[in-house]
Protein backbone atom coordinates (compact mmCIF):
# COMPACT_ATOMS: atom_id res chain seq x y z
CA UNK A 1 0.00 0.00 0.00
CA UNK A 2 1.25 3.39 -0.42
CA UNK A 3 -0.60 5.56 2.69
CA UNK A 4 -0.76 9.31 0.80
CA UNK A 5 -0.90 12.18 3.13
CA UNK A 6 -3.37 15.91 2.25
CA UNK A 7 0.09 17.04 1.47
CA UNK A 8 1.20 14.48 -0.86
CA UNK A 9 3.73 13.16 0.88
CA UNK A 10 3.92 9.40 0.63
CA UNK A 11 4.84 6.02 2.41
CA UNK A 12 5.10 2.41 1.20
CA UNK A 13 3.96 -0.08 3.46
CA UNK A 14 4.73 -3.57 2.74
CA UNK A 15 3.58 -6.88 4.12
CA UNK A 16 4.79 -6.62 8.07
CA UNK A 17 5.36 -3.25 7.95
CA UNK A 18 4.19 -1.59 10.58
CA UNK A 19 3.28 2.26 10.60
CA UNK A 20 1.28 4.81 12.56
CA UNK A 21 -2.01 5.96 11.25
CA UNK A 22 -2.39 9.38 10.24
CA UNK A 23 -5.17 11.40 12.64
CA UNK A 24 -6.40 14.77 12.41
CA UNK A 25 -5.93 14.82 8.65
CA UNK A 26 -7.13 13.83 5.53
CA UNK A 27 -5.26 10.70 3.92
CA UNK A 28 -5.63 7.43 1.86
CA UNK A 29 -4.02 4.40 1.04
CA UNK A 30 -4.44 2.32 -2.43
CA UNK A 31 -3.22 -1.18 -2.31
CA UNK A 32 -0.72 -1.27 -5.39
CA UNK A 33 -0.14 -4.65 -4.96
CA UNK A 34 -1.84 -7.83 -6.38
CA UNK A 35 -2.87 -9.31 -3.39
CA UNK A 36 -5.63 -8.29 -0.73
CA UNK A 37 -4.01 -6.29 1.84
CA UNK A 38 -5.17 -7.01 5.98
CA UNK A 39 -4.66 -4.30 8.27
CA UNK A 40 -4.72 -4.84 11.95
CA UNK A 41 -5.84 -1.63 13.92
CA UNK A 42 -5.85 -0.40 17.22
CA UNK A 43 -8.26 2.74 18.27
CA UNK A 44 -7.59 4.61 21.36
CA UNK A 45 -10.31 7.18 21.48
CA UNK A 46 -13.06 8.67 23.62
CA UNK A 47 -16.63 7.23 24.04
CA UNK A 48 -19.13 9.31 21.35
CA UNK A 49 -16.49 10.61 19.65
CA UNK A 50 -16.17 9.77 15.89
CA UNK A 51 -13.53 7.34 14.73
CA UNK A 52 -13.32 8.71 11.09
CA UNK A 53 -14.08 12.10 9.54
CA UNK A 54 -15.43 11.53 5.65
CA UNK A 55 -14.14 14.15 3.29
Amino acid sequence: MTVVAESGKELKVRAGDGFLEIVDSWHHAPNDGDEPAVIVTVYVGSPGAPLTVER
